[in-house]
């Protein structure tokens, strides 16, 4: 669409115009100057006054001077005014704007502006009427996620407008996604979003039925990664709750034959034994307490009868040494009882009567012992017989019983319980249910197809035509700079899509490759934008990319410090070069006026002297808007 800058004015904060730049309409405009004098700020005061939400204009240096800012832009067949108040340390930028749909381009601000502001808004519906934007038209879902749909807005569209350092002297970036610290991932998502738009292959309908594929392709994703994350944690419980039931296979309170993949009969059956299983733990802790006393008592009464055999051993053991003794005296016996027929001796007759006297205590000490003797074997009559009872008792309790305590065998049972019966109750029979994602998952996928009907048949067809219509129109500005690109004379420009960049063939080889010399680098970079604002101009239905270009600072790759006057002879195939690239240009004006009857702005900032473009010939379309040397610069100039 027609548009270009007619002045940036600059107010100063004691409410003085520090500085105003002129640009003429179908000119490349140049400002030229020394280093550090604020020539590339120009870029960046014409983005910010367009709605930047973020600027990296030097604060120390310039911002903090400024009061406001303005630029004087005529759109179609209105001029209009936007100035935009400096930003500070504090907010970093300022929603402060006064705008003058007349074209009235003050000399002074007051103070007292606060009856001039104006909302954002208000400036952005007159320029969206111009550019033929709604920002009501959504762009693409950025990612996965639904929330992050964004506006279409009139500054993603000057990514094709300018042309920053940083992409003259790259040989990877084509379009700037920095400039005045712009959100360099969302800006790549933004391009990729409106490049079918801004080439003519899309039209706002047809963008408006893919961004509504999208987001519902979006849903349709988000709701099948819901329905996978909650089958999987059904399955999770599912296992978990098998394990459970084995569990409880295993303290014997489910049967074995019970099927653990029906999860609600196994948990019903175990519930019901969990009931009765109270009752049943108090029984079978009594029982583990008569069984642990009847193993005392058996213990104690096979002690008990052990000791009593042992002692009855002994008693025996003791007869039978006595009746030794008895046996050893009965010689002495028969002596005494015939003493007077053998021997008259008074001395031995004393001897023997001491023998008797210890023979008849020998027979008292034996039948004395008899008695205990009689008692022991009836004790152990006794204890065998109890012990035999205790051994019955036994065999009503099986010793091959594990006995759970009750504390144990309770805490199991309740947190199996509980963990089953949450289970279940996110199965859908409480108030956790299952949602239904299947109504959702085809419901999207309906409404994809529908849309899908709707869109052009061929228009991946359409879209490659497209892209090689622009790989033609590069081609013939690179053919026009040949004699310039050394190395990459006979290559063959490629525009990679899908990643938004230019690359290069060689004529009998059909992979592309990434270019790589500094030097040549702005005249790819500067013919795909020309290209690409061809095919703009070409599609009658594009309104909304501006015509105009903002280039900095081109002849970097250049040395062009060395670059002074037209004598100079230091790195001259470096200035033939420059040369080239501004006679392209030039043409470049000439060909959208005489062609297309149309118009368009080219504005330079560069460190160059004037007699680049004057010399050995005028390139007409040349205009020097400002010059800073000698101490001047874009504050006090």
């Amino acid at each position: 669409m027609k548009f270009h800058i007619n002045k940036i004015r600059i107010w100063q904060e004691d409410n003085k115009i520090v500085n105003t730049i002129e640009f003429e309409p179908n000119k490349i405009n140049v400002v030229t100057g020394d280093g550090f004098t604020g020539k590339t700020t120009i870029l960046k005061i014409i983005d910010y006054c367009l709605f930047a939400k973020e600027n990296d204009i030097p604060f120390d240096d310039i911002n903090s001077k400024i009061f406001f800012y303005g630029i004087n832009i005529t759109i179609n067949d209105k001029t209009i005014t936007i100035c935009r108040k400096a930003f500070d340390k504090d907010n970093n930028y300022s929603n402060i704007y006064l705008f003058y749909e007349d074209g009235t381009l003050p000399k002074e601000i007051s103070y007292d502006f606060n009856n001039l502001k104006i909302k954002e808004s208000v400036i952005k519906k007159f320029l969206e009427k111009e550019f033929d934007i709604n920002e009501n038209i959504k762009l693409l879902p950025k990612g996965r996620s639904i929330e992050a749909r964004i506006n279409l807005k009139l500054q993603y569209f000057l990514l094709f407008n300018f042309i920053s350092q940083e992409l003259i002297n790259s040989e990877q970036n084509f379009f700037d996604f920095e400039i005045n610290n712009r959100d360099t991932d969302l800006y790549k998502f933004i391009l990729n979003s409106i490049f079918d738009l801004s080439i003519g292959l899309s039209t706002k309908n047809i963008f408006k039925i893919f961004t509504d594929r999208k987001e519902n392709y979006n849903k349709l994703e988000k709701t099948k990664k819901s329905k996978e994350k909650q089958n999987k944690k059904l399955r999770e419980n599912e296992d978990f709750v098998k394990k459970i039931i084995n569990k409880a296979k295993g303290h014997n309170l489910i049967d074995d034959e019970i099927d653990t993949d029906n999860i609600e009969e196994a948990f019903s059956i175990l519930r019901f034994r969990i009931k009765q299983e109270f009752s049943e733990l108090k029984k079978s802790e009594t029982n583990k307490s008569k069984y642990k006393e009847l193993e005392g008592d058996e213990r104690k009464l096979k002690y008990d009868k052990k000791r009593l055999e042992s002692f009855k051993r002994k008693i025996q053991e003791y007869q039978d040494l006595i009746s030794e003794e008895e046996d050893a005296l009965k010689p002495f016996e028969y002596i005494s009882q015939n003493y007077n027929n053998l021997i008259s001796v008074t001395e031995v007759k004393d001897f023997l009567d001491n023998v008797k006297d210890e023979l008849i205590n020998v027979r008292k000490t034996i039948k004395s012992t008899l008695p205990v003797q009689y008692n022991i074997d009836e004790e152990v009559n006794n204890i065998q017989s109890n012990l035999k009872k205790v051994k019955e008792e036994l065999k009503k309790h099986p010793k091959t019983i594990e006995f759970l305590s009750l504390k144990d065998r309770f805490e199991f049972l309740v947190r199996a319980d509980e963990q089953i019966k949450a289970f279940l109750e996110k199965k859908g029979n409480n108030k956790f249910e299952i949602i239904n994602f299947d109504e959702d998952i085809e419901f999207y996928q309906s409404e994809i197809k529908k849309l899908t009907d709707q869109l052009p048949q061929n228009l991946t067809e359409q879209r490659a035509e497209k892209i090689k219509l622009l790989n033609d129109l590069i081609q013939d500005y690179l053919t026009n700079v040949k004699k310039s690109l050394g190395k990459y004379t006979d290559h063959i420009p490629s525009f990679n899509y899908t990643e938004k960049t230019l690359e290069l063939q060689k004529p009998s080889n059909k992979i592309s490759s990434k270019m790589y010399g500094s030097s040549s680098t702005p005249f790819f970079q500067i013919s795909l934008f020309l290209g690409l604002h061809e095919l703009f101009i070409t599609q009658n239905n594009v309104k909304f990319i501006p015509q105009f270009i903002i280039i900095d600072y081109p002849s970097l790759p250049y040395k062009s410090q060395n670059i002074k006057n037209a004598d100079d002879d230091i790195d001259s195939n470096d200035r033939a070069k420059l040369r080239n690239l501004f006679e392209l240009l030039n043409s470049f004006i000439d060909k959208v006026n005489n062609d297309y009857n149309t118009e368009f702005q080219i504005i330079i900032l560069e460190h160059i002297q004037s007699d680049i473009w004057r010399e050995p010939t005028i390139l007409n379309n040349f205009y020097l808007s400002k010059e800073y040397r000698n101490g001047n610069n874009l504050l006090n100039s």
